[in-house]
């Protein structure tokens, strides 16, 4: 026996007609599988309590848009406090690693000095490899760079490989004795 039309019609029954309906009551009296999904669906009803929607109040839709570019706003300033706060607990970190450390050494100068330099080593470097590159770029042809690219990492793959090897062997085996 065809179900379907009469499943659908069971699921939403505000859409039928007075004939469609008597035509799903005469179905269901006599089909034991769609008065037992009837049923179901009554009794679905019952526990979700379909009967009752909700709808927004008039004009929310209007209300809702008009306030957005103020919540934004609102979103972007927490973001704002919330990256400001999050530096500031950075810079008050490294303040106390380096008074810790003055206070360990006692050579508070030197070490700023040092660190000052290594920070300007790093950079210095940086700044080296960038200018590097952007020569490099403008005498070599893309061609080639695509082909050094592949090869560096084909390098680096091969490197972490080897060295994960061996990482994994000392941990095995331990580490070898010298004689």
């Amino acid at each position: 026996m065809e179900h379907e039309p009469f499943k659908t019609w069971l699921v939403d029954r505000s859409g039928l007609n007075s004939d469609e309906n008597e035509i799903l009551d005469d179905h269901l009296a006599v089909c034991p599988e769609c008065a037992a999904t009837a049923l179901k669906i009554q009794n679905l009803d019952k526990i979700l309590g379909n009967k009752n929607h909700f709808t927004p109040s008039p004009g929310f839709t209007r209300r809702f848009l008009s306030t957005l570019p103020e919540r934004r706003e609102r979103e972007q300033q927490r973001q704002v406090r919330k990256w400001m706060i999050g530096l500031g607990i950075a810079l008050i970190l490294n303040i106390i690693l380096i008074i810790t450390a003055s206070i360990i050494t006692r050579t508070t100068s030197t070490w700023l000095v040092n660190l000052a330099i290594l920070y300007g080593n790093i950079d210095g470097f940086f700044q080296e490899i960038s200018m590097i590159i952007h020569t490099a770029s403008l005498v070599v042809p893309s061609s080639l760079w695509i082909a050094a690219v592949m090869m560096i990492l084909a390098w680096g793959a091969v490197g972490v490989g080897l060295w994960m090897f061996a990482m994994r062997r000392i941990h095995i085996l331990g580490v070898p004795d010298e004689k």
